[in-house]
């Protein structure tokens, strides 16, 4: 089935980052996925969609880990109930990091364009077609990034960002000083591929390690995302309960417009 999602070019395949464990949401030492976390009258995994399908986006990848089964079953679920078409690649080295999740993505859909984004992660609508309306250059790798972060986000957790001109030069959740906070969201072309290669080839097996890989060749340019447009990170019960007293109209009810 990835076969088809690569072969179709009208609008981006939205490859989601699933396998991890989740641990910092497990309640009472029950190891579960978070991705099944009631929020909103809905779970976590269902809102991770929201904001592509807002956006007129309705192919997806899910790469597993973690929860394979009834990570797989939630999703399932979900697809059928927002109308949108997913499929699926498991991964059995996900514990080195999520490196291993993205380039499983990538070479699943052989050297297609796609969207990068991580399960925990919640897009609005508005600010998912900002990312799909600047496609990168071939061999490039978009990133949003948030140059006004919000005063709850734990920055000692932010990855960071330094950007000179468009470029993305350096990144880290250790970099000082730095420009804005990486979103979590991507645009990537088969570039990501190669910079992860090059990155595992050396024992490196997170995203921002491949990242670091492409920023360093000038190949991984920042797209700064106006405040007008939301994002949320939910990795703690503290950000669980922040996104509950948020609330997200502009899930349900602020479609963009199709990109």
């Amino acid at each position: 089935m990835t076969d088809s999602l690569a072969g179709a070019a009208s609008k981006p395949t939205v490859a989601i980052l699933a396998a991890g464990e989740g641990r910092r949401l497990w309640r009472n030492g029950d190891r579960v996925s978070k991705l099944g976390t009631a929020l909103q009258q809905s779970s976590l995994g269902e809102w991770s969609l929201r904001g592509f399908t807002g956006a007129g986006l309705s192919r997806f990848l899910i790469i597993l880990g973690s929860y394979g089964a009834a990570v797989r079953e939630l999703y399932e679920t979900v697809a059928h109930r927002l109308g949108c078409d997913v499929s699926f690649v498991e991964t059995e080295d996900w514990q080195r990091g999520n490196g291993v999740s993205a380039l499983a993505a990538a070479r699943s859909l052989h050297a297609a364009p796609f969207i990068l984004s991580m399960a925990d992660h919640l897009f609005s609508p508005g600010f998912v077609g900002e990312v799909v309306r600047h496609a990168p250059a071939p061999g490039e790798v978009s990133l949003a990034v948030d140059q006004d972060i919000a005063p709850e986000v734990d920055l000692e957790d932010l990855t960071k960002v330094r950007i000179e001109g468009e470029k993305i030069t350096a990144i880290g959740k250790e970099l000082h000083p730095w420009d804005a906070g990486d979103t979590g969201l991507f645009y990537c072309t088969d570039g990501l591929r190669k910079g992860l290669e090059q990155a595992q080839a050396r024992g490196l097996y997170s995203l921002s390690d491949g990242v670091r890989e492409c920023a360093s060749k000038g190949l991984v340019r920042a797209l700064r995302i106006g405040p007008e447009h939301s994002w949320m990170d939910v990795d703690t019960p503290s950000d669980l309960a922040e996104a509950e007293r948020r609330g997200f109209p502009w899930f349900a009810d602020r479609i963009a417009t199709p990109v």
